[in-house]
């Protein structure tokens, strides 16, 4: 399902016992799981007790299953999130699928994954078992409606003009479009935002120098990933904004790199890519340096990066830093 269909679900009170929130676009699984949280978890004592939140790589599949056992406390459901699933093992799912299987009506259980690998097993297993709500960044017919229903909900109202080069300077991550419109919220008391506006404060970086940061990361290029990160931080770029960019750039990588073991035509590449087929030259070249190992493991490193600039007391660059030496050292 969409998350239009979610939330439609949700407003007439159908609820399911669990969900699988699979794609690449995290500002959808963000408001996915946010949709999901405000019908579940109904007051903050509700959240004391039935509300927990666990990461694959970090938290054991029996402290998850042990967590699907537990009774609601003075409230009819409890809600039950599960990150990073495809960090778990055979032997974490043969513990959790039998509780998938016969899922306790009080408890919602929700799993949490990047574009799930259709050919395992586990994954048609998974498909099967919950109802699944696609997180997919948005095609390039479908930005432009994304990108007004963002603004309104900031109680905003692009120009024609302005929308356009919101688009042009951020790229497709409506998790970074989300983040620019809440700095031209912040800069701006009036609704109506024109050009100039995106100019004086989305435009503060190049988009080109934000492009040929992601690029030396996909080169594995550690001198440039470096130089562009300092230069991209000094114009105080926001590093969430950064990082997403660069997990839209992994997942491109990841998307080819599976398009041509499945001996597609180039066509069908940027297709399934999402991506302009004049790019997919120079995104062919990277491929070449990424094998699925590297893949994986730098995908990993991006939600540990992500979580510790969301939560860390840590300055934000730091984590940053870290992340491109260990990309570029894989």
């Amino acid at each position: 399902m969409t998350i239009k269909e979610l939330k439609n679900n949700l407003n007439s009170n159908k609820i399911f016992p669990v969900y699988l929130l699979t794609g690449g676009e995290l500002f959808l699984q963000r408001e996915a799981l946010r949709l999901i949280k405000q019908k579940i978890v109904t007051s903050k004592d509700s959240e004391d007790f039935n509300y927990n939140v666990f990461y694959a790589g970090e938290h054991a599949s029996r402290n998850v299953l042990e967590s699907l056992e537990v009774l609601p406390v003075l409230a009819e459901r409890r809600l039950v999130i599960c990150r990073d699933i495809h960090l778990f093992k055979e032997k974490d799912w043969s513990l959790l699928i039998p509780a998938m299987k016969n899922p306790f009506s009080s408890v919602v259980f929700v799993l949490v994954a990047p574009d799930l690998d259709k050919r395992k097993k586990i994954s048609k297993t998974l498909l099967e078992l919950t109802h699944v709500v696609y997180c997919r960044q948005p095609k390039q017919g479908e930005i432009v409606h994304w990108v007004k229903w963002l603004a309104s909900s900031h109680q905003m109202n692009l120009s024609e003009k302005a929308l356009d080069l919101l688009i042009r300077l951020s790229g497709p991550s409506l998790m970074n479009i989300d983040n620019e419109l809440r700095k031209l919220k912040s800069s701006y008391s009036a609704s109506e935002i024109n050009e100039e506006d995106i100019v004086k404060v989305v435009a503060r970086v190049r988009p080109e120098n934000v492009f040929a940061f992601t690029e030396a990361i996909g080169r594995q290029d550690l001198s440039q990933s470096f130089h562009f990160l300092v230069y991209l931080l000094e114009d105080q770029e926001s590093e969430v904004g950064l990082l997403s960019l660069v997990t839209r750039h992994i997942r491109i990588l990841r998307q080819i790199k599976e398009s041509v073991n499945e001996g597609l035509r180039p066509s069908e590449i940027s297709s399934r890519a999402g991506i302009p087929s004049f790019f997919l030259k120079d995104y062919m070249k990277q491929v070449q340096i990424w094998d699925e190992r590297k893949l994986m493991k730098v995908t990993e490193i991006l939600h540990a990066t992500d979580r510790a600039l969301k939560s860390s007391p840590l300055s934000s660059h730091i984590w940053l830093e870290n992340f491109v030496l260990k990309a570029c050292s894989l």
